[in-house]
């Protein structure tokens, strides 16, 4: 009988140390969780962007955010392509991760259908991400853009990670 509740003490430490090998990878690896949102009371569009680190001990660094406001069925790397064209960057668009360099100072509209609204207040306004949640909104003129749907994504790029990206649908009748 000793030799199980040995064994079991055994089983039990393990499992506590791997439970607590998670928690520490969860800390270090975990991303932050984004979101986006669009009221469409008037004119101008309210774009709702959120921001929450749940990591306790460390602060995240975002390097680079913003909004693409696109027809909802155009490829986005397509839509990508057409903003790096406009914002005279040298990369060919492979893949959304390449949107990194979209670096901007206002809102630029293209076409009366593409729109690329830079976020300065989280990668400007705040150096360091603490256990927080951070908020933003913005304003859409929904006059500069012709009727229909459209996808806003909404990205960020982080030190060392890979960006991630939400998406709402914003309908223009």
């Amino acid at each position: 009988m000793n030799i199980f509740l040995d064994v079991l003490k055994i089983l039990a430490g393990f499992t506590g140390l791997g439970i607590f090998a998670y928690k520490i990878y969860i800390e270090l690896k975990g991303y932050v969780r984004t979101s986006v949102k669009v009221i469409q009371n008037d004119n101008p569009i309210q774009i709702f962007t959120e921001i929450e680190n749940s990591s306790r001990k460390f602060k995240r660094v975002i390097d680079n955010a913003f909004v693409i406001v696109s027809p909802e069925l155009e490829d986005i790397l397509v839509v990508g392509q057409k903003i790096n064209n406009v914002l005279k960057i040298s990369n060919t668009i492979c893949k959304t991760n390449d949107f990194e360099n979209f670096k901007l100072s206002e809102p630029t509209y293209i076409d009366n259908c593409i729109v690329i609204i830079p976020l300065q207040f989280y990668f400007s306004e705040n150096i360091q991400i603490g256990d927080e949640t951070l908020t933003y909104s913005c304003s859409l003129n929904r006059t500069l853009l012709e009727k229909g749907n459209y996808s806003v994504r909404f990205y960020i790029f982080g030190e060392s990670r890979l960006h991630r990206s939400t998406q709402a649908l914003l309908v223009i009748k």
